[in-house]
């Protein structure tokens, strides 16, 4: 059986979650309790998704899935006159790399289709003399948050993550804002099967501009 935990010591935990954001982890080395006991305690009392990605970051690690909170952009004049989320898929798809070539030429990029029809990649581009393989997908309606896939077709109804050498960059275009999200594969390297969008990626064509 479990030790009794004193209404003090939980007063105490609940106390240093509230002024100091300490972790699960820091309040039960700082208590001298299980990280399962304090869990439970402070669970009324979360951190928010900001402090929790600002710890792993402070800490060195990659924050995957866990992104800052990141608020849609409203609806274009486009999505209220056409209703584009409801076009068949290969239409979105086509408008979908229409949005992140008229992007790319804006940022001074060259770009070349790919001219062999399995290739993972969407697009050649260079920028700044360099060659990048481009990723080009449609933003889903997924909840709590708008993502894009990271996984492509292995036939027959398969599907596997993407492999490093099959795309530099990934470019996601949301049909309901009009608005293009870039990241970099290292971004999304540690992540299994999607991506949300986030602040940090929207509009972000400076990541493509090579520093020589």
């Amino acid at each position: 059986m479990a030790p009794r935990i004193s209404q003090a010591i939980r007063q105490s935990c609940v106390d240093l979650r509230i002024k100091e954001r300490l972790s699960v982890k820091a309040l039960a080395k700082r208590l001298s309790l299980s990280a399962s006991s304090v869990s439970a305690i402070v669970k009324p009392f979360p951190l928010t998704t900001e402090e929790k990605v600002s710890r792993m970051e402070a800490n060195g690690r990659k924050s995957g899935g866990l992104l800052r909170q990141y608020d849609r952009k409203p609806e274009s004049e486009h999505h209220q006159k056409f209703k584009i989320s409801s076009f068949p898929k290969m239409q979105k798809a086509k408008i979908a790399e229409a949005a992140a070539i008229f992007r790319l030429l804006l940022i001074g990029a060259s770009i070349y289709k790919s001219v062999f029809d399995g290739d993972k990649y969407d697009l050649i581009v260079e920028v700044d003399g360099t060659l990048l393989k481009i990723q080009v997908k449609s933003v889903l309606d997924t909840k709590p948050s708008p993502s894009i896939s990271l996984r492509c077709s292995q036939g027959r109804g398969k599907f596997r993550k993407y492999k490093p050498e099959e795309y530099d960059y990934i470019i996601g275009y949301d049909l309901f804002s009009d608005t293009a999200y870039v990241w970099s594969y290292a971004e999304t390297s540690d992540l299994n099967s999607s991506v949300t969008i986030s602040a940090q990626a929207e509009d972000a064509f400076h990541k493509l501009k090579i520093k020589k």
